[in-house]
């Protein structure tokens, strides 16, 4: 999901609820998360400080839920959540990442993929999957 789809929205009720086309209620939206293996949050800097806050806050009761979240970023967000939570240290990592030419995310995507047992896209013409939306064409 991107954060830029849910920039306007103040709390991470509204975000979930809008991005799962499900109840704002916390009982709900654990149960959306839960269905994925990894839930990736792009471009989380664009969401309001309310939504990023709240998010933060719950990082650590969804990690003991099973619930895995990657969120992607400016740099400046992942230290504003560790100052916010200096406990979100213990389980979670922050990676300055520049930027990186395409020998690189190749290795990186193919080690993701490894790592998360996921069906290589390397010699495939396009990646699906089984949801509403489709992943982007392989990188070559």
């Amino acid at each position: 999901m991107s954060g830029r789809t849910h920039a306007e929205r103040h709390s991470y009720l509204e975000v979930f609820a809008c991005e799962f086309q499900c109840a704002q209620t916390p009982e709900e939206i654990v149960k959306c998360l839960a269905l994925w293996k990894i839930v990736v949050i792009d471009d989380f800097h664009h969401l309001k400080q309310q939504a990023r806050n709240e998010i933060g806050k719950l990082l650590k009761l969804w990690h003991e839920q099973g619930i895995r979240i990657f969120i992607i970023g400016i740099a400046e967000s992942a230290h504003q959540l560790l100052e916010m939570i200096p406990k979100l240290g213990i389980r979670n990592d922050p990676y300055d990442m520049k930027v990186q030419g395409g020998p690189f995310i190749r290795a990186g995507v193919a080690f993701g993929e490894a790592a998360l047992n996921l069906p290589s896209r390397r010699n495939e013409g396009t990646f699906r999957q089984s949801g509403p939306r489709a992943y982007p064409p392989p990188f070559r």
